[in-house]
């Protein structure tokens, strides 16, 4: 579930506790309530303060849509607990200092419970969709050809992107705040700070994964990690420094030293990293698109967004088919399910579940 869709589906339901709610969408909407406190904030400092008139205006508005957004947040927390089984009325261990706030802390970061519970359907949709009803004909992949390693002098387009840009500290707050704490295994990375955007392209540039479009003139990568760089703020306002990030389960020791030492050579300094083991290794393996087999095509619990679902019997074979289906629309999602985990793809990029 994408940001819009999330804080869509949030107001949607507004006082609305019944059902079942995926991390994402609580996630999401947290992210977007502290993005608006943080917003008022910054305005109130602009119009003077606390305690200049302008500011007690600010200080009233920001009263008035700070209630407007407890009340959805209240019900989409109580249905992320639902959505793991626990009841809502164990959203009342916030009233516990500490203790009470770390368990619901620990709670909401759970994955959803499979299939069917008490509270309603699997939120993610395709997982406990039924296989009957819309469903699409079987894609032929007679055409399909085996994904090969990218060789040196290529030049790649924006439809090369497997990995996921980060361009806005947003995004960055979204993937660090939803994404990554979803994850079971957290993946290796290293976050820098850049005097630059240039010094930023620069160092990533310097990766062997990582390419310019022609197309676009942006950075794309061609394996499936988190990367880019983006303008630092400070309440809200930028700050003229920038912030480069790497990430990726498959990112290997030794591209993980090349990447910061590019970045320190550019003038960057070390904000945080997770160095991964030496024994990850790239996974090279050709992967071919016409072992995936359409699975169905279902609505999701909102009644608007829509997955596309296959199986495939491998990582490669499903990145290979998602190298084919560029995706255009907003919500619509196509999933290919292994036994290495889901991949998909949507408007945004790839990803893993």
């Amino acid at each position: 579930m994408g940001f819009k869709e999330a804080i869509s589906r949030a107001f949607h339901k507004f006082g609305d506790v019944s059902g079942r709610a995926r991390r994402s969408e609580y996630w999401y909407y947290t992210l977007f309530a502290w993005l608006v406190n943080m917003a008022f904030n910054t305005m109130i400092k602009l119009a003077g303060g606390y305690n200049s008139g302008g500011g007690r205006m600010m200080m009233a508005l920001s009263g008035m849509i700070g209630f407007a957004l407890l009340v959805p947040g209240i019900t989409v927390a109580v249905r992320r607990l639902h959505d793991i089984g626990k009841s809502g009325w164990c959203y009342l261990l916030a009233l516990i200092p500490v203790i009470g706030w770390i368990i619901l802390l620990v709670w909401f970061c759970r994955d959803s419970d499979p299939g069917d519970n008490q509270y309603g359907s699997n939120p993610k949709g395709f997982k406990s969709a039924p296989t009957s009803g819309s469903i699409a004909k079987p894609v032929s992949f007679a055409a399909s050809a085996p994904v090969t390693v990218n060789t040196a002098g290529k030049q790649f387009y924006e439809r090369d992107n497997m990995g996921t840009r980060q361009e806005s500290v947003s995004q960055a707050m979204s993937y660090w705040m939803v994404e990554r704490m979803g994850k079971a295994e957290k993946p290796p990375f290293t976050l820098f700070t850049m005097p630059s955007a240039q010094a930023a392209e620069e160092a990533l540039l310097e990766l062997p994964f990582i390419h310019k479009a022609a197309d676009s003139g942006k950075l794309i990568c061609d394996r499936l990690m988190t990367f880019g760089y983006y303008e630092t703020t400070e309440n809200g306002i930028p700050t003229g420094e920038y912030e480069a990030l790497v990430a990726g389960s498959d990112l290997t020791l030794d591209e993980f030293k090349l990447a910061e030492e590019a970045f320190t050579e550019r003038g960057g300094k070390c904000k945080n990293h997770d160095a991964p083991a030496a024994g990850v290794k790239v996974q090279n393996s050709q992967g071919n698109a016409s072992r995936t087999r359409f699975k169905e095509k279902v609505k999701g619990n909102d009644g608007i967004s829509t997955y596309e679902v296959y199986t495939a019997p491998d990582k490669a074979s499903a990145m290979a088919y998602l190298k084919t289906r560029p995706v255009t629309q907003r919500l619509y999602y196509i999933v290919v399910e292994t036994p290495e985990g889901n991949f998909g793809r949507d408007i945004n990029g790839f990803y893993q579940e």
